[in-house]
């Protein structure tokens, strides 16, 4: 199962990013206490049809309740009354823009905006509706010139640098975001949740080794922010570089032992180790600051598989699926297990449930393929097999044992050429080539069989051994022994290489 490591301190997996609405500055109104009785007057003035006494502040109030609250008819009646005792008021028109948005009418919200500019000029709060209708209709490079004239004037340059980040994120631009993220962070250094989307963004720029470099120099000016340790970490475990992740970790850990993220992050690297027992441990001790999760059980128990201590991963992997039934991964887990335990049949109908869930995991599909060929339900394999290498033509191991499978049912004119074709894709892999080596050998295409046989010694000398385990008599085979007297010294390590090479 493939590990993933997180962002925020709580949550899990990476879903939803933090975002400001520039526009909307909600006000908490239950706080503001000097004009707490407003919103009542106001209704009730409408209420007893009496003539309203508020001045151009006020009014603003009253619309900005309605418009925070998406009280969309209130805000127009109001709008209305105010017009009429502030007709040329330019923040009343930027309220209307407001209105219009929140109706998706675009086009009278920009010329809303256009009369306020007529009014008064630009100032802040115009420039800020006039990007925000810009954001909304995706014409993002617009908008980001426009935040840019407000980093001229606003008291608030943090801000206006993470939006203007957002904007380049719409356009997929993660390179000139970043720039803007690191400037926000100067003006906002104890900020959480720039911290996290500059980690974010250096990920989905791949330039994880800058993200080292800028939280380490972060770290030397605030070596007690907790946030700080744990994106360094996150960089370093993205950098596979899992031993100083865990440093990290430990740091974060340090300044602040309830932080459940740096134990789950430390648990993850110390899984990808292979160091499973520590894994464990602090996976489990996530749980002393929050609530058992299905991600966090499975994970436990995908240690315990990898440990071969497989009552323990059962039950963990259950505990998973009572959290949440609907999740693959631990159906998936559960399905290994049996299959490991000599119980491949009830691993397969968990192999289904899996793949039910997660139709178009290829991972889930294959091994439910290879246990389907391991109970002979050759048909049943190929069908799967089949999926698995029409999504991902890399996957070598399905063509091998997809071959394999018709080569068991006596059709090894078809295993060639699902090997010929599986080559086509992966021209380096010198099993493929032993695999179709050896199929020729049983056709008695000896001449196209020691081609294929060559190529694959040329690749990986030391891969030769399932080929001499399919075909033992190629060992007293003088041609076969000549060919591997030239090419012994062709791969000087005697390290095998991994089955899929």
């Amino acid at each position: 199962m493939e590990i993933s490591f997180v962002c925020f301190e709580n949550s899990r997996i990476f879903a939803a990013k933090y975002r400001m609405r520039m526009m909307d500055n909600d006000m908490d109104w239950e706080e503001f206490d000097e004009l707490q009785d407003l919103i009542p007057r106001y209704e009730n003035g409408l209420k007893s049809g009496s003539a309203f006494f508020f001045d151009l502040d006020e009014w603003e109030i009253i619309i900005d309740y309605y418009l925070d609250n998406m009280m969309i008819d209130e805000a127009a009646d109001a709008l209305d009354h105010a017009f009429q005792v502030h007709p040329s008021a330019s923040t009343l028109f930027i309220r209307k823009s407001r209105l219009y948005i929140n109706m998706n009418r675009m086009d009278e919200a920009m010329e809303c905006i256009k009369k306020a500019e007529l009014l008064e000029g630009e100032n802040e709060e115009l420039l800020l509706a006039k990007a925000d209708i810009y954001r909304l209709t995706e014409r993002h490079e617009d908008a980001i010139k426009v935040y840019e004239e407000i980093l001229k004037i606003t008291g608030r340059p943090a801000d206006i640098h993470t939006t203007i980040a957002f904007e380049y994120e719409e356009m997929n631009d993660f390179e000139k975001a970043l720039p803007h993220l690191k400037k926000a962070l100067k003006y906002n250094p104890e900020s959480e949740d720039l911290m996290h989307e500059i980690s974010f963004f250096f990920e989905m720029s791949g330039n994880d080794e800058e993200a080292v470099k800028l939280f380490t120099g972060f770290i030397d000016d605030h070596p007690y922010n907790k946030f700080a340790w744990f994106n360094l970490g996150l960089a370093y475990s993205n950098l596979e570089l899992h031993e100083k992740a865990i440093e990290s970790y430990e740091f974060a850990l340090a300044i602040d032992e309830k932080m459940p993220a740096a134990l789950f992050n430390m648990a993850n690297a110390y899984s990808s180790l292979y160091h499973f027992r520590k894994a464990i441990k602090y996976y489990k001790e996530t749980f002393k600051y929050e609530e058992e999760d299905a991600i966090t059980n499975c994970y436990i128990a995908d240690c315990y598989e990898g440990i071969g201590e497989n009552t323990e991963a059962l039950t963990y992997y259950n505990k998973a699926l009572d959290l949440d039934p609907d999740m693959s991964d631990a159906w998936f887990g559960v399905g290994r297990v049996f299959a490991r335990i000599e119980s491949p049949a009830a691993g397969i109908k968990y192999y289904e449930k899996a793949l039910e869930l997660a139709p178009h995991d290829n991972d889930i599909r294959y091994e439910l393929g290879i246990t389907l060929l391991s109970t002979g339900e050759y048909e049943k394999c190929i069908e799967h097999l089949e999926e698995v290498v029409k999504a991902d033509k890399r996957f070598v191991s399905a063509w091998m044992n997809l071959s394999l499978a018709y080569a068991i049912l006596d059709n090894l004119d078809k295993a060639v050429s699902v090997i010929k074709k599986g080559i086509k894709y992966n021209k380096e892999k010198a099993a493929l080539y032993f695999r179709l080596g050896g199929y020729l050998y049983r056709l008695r295409r000896i001449e196209e069989a020691f081609f294929n046989i060559e190529e694959a010694l040329k690749l990986n000398f030391h891969r030769r051994y399932e080929l001499e385990e399919y075909i033992p008599e190629l060992l007293k085979e003088s041609r076969y022994l000549d060919l591997l007297e030239i090419y012994k010294h062709a791969n000087i390590s005697d390290n095998r290489k991994p089955f899929n090479n």
